[in-house]
């Protein structure tokens, strides 16, 4: 769990986890949940296979082995891709990796992302391709 001023910004939990506190990193397995959380509650939801976390930076990796995850946030939209990446310091999660961008009225899809929860905003790399419903 990470928290800031006394709120928690975002908590892991798994099934497994390994903790090397010599390399500063945790590797989590089966059933790993993603939770980050903003000043008014929840603000996205993940459940991945296996994941990787900084101890030190308190960056972190999920992935799915096979599919996509299913990045849920409160604000409507919802991430498809495979992996993400959690910059602790930057509050940004991001990938290389195909995604697909659904919400009110719009489905977006193309490779790499930028996503920052607290300000709502996602950017996307390549590729992209933007439906509006």
């Amino acid at each position: 769990m990470q928290s800031k001023d006394g709120l928690v910004d975002w908590k892991i939990q798994a099934k497994q986890a390994q903790v090397f506190e010599a390399d500063a990193k945790a590797i989590l397995n089966d059933e790993v949940q993603v939770t980050l959380m903003g000043t008014n509650g929840v603000t996205m939801t993940v459940t991945g296979d296996d994941g990787t976390i900084n101890t030190a930076s308190k960056d972190f990796v999920i992935s799915k082995r096979s599919g996509e995850l299913a990045l849920v946030f409160d604000s409507g939209y919802t991430i498809y891709t495979p992996h993400v990446t959690w910059d602790n310091q930057k509050h940004r999660i991001w990938t290389n990796a195909p995604v697909r961008i659904t919400g009110p009225m719009l489905e977006a899809t193309g490779r790499g992302m930028d996503a920052f929860p607290i300000t709502h905003e996602m950017r996307i790399h390549r590729n992209v391709r933007v439906e509006i419903h």
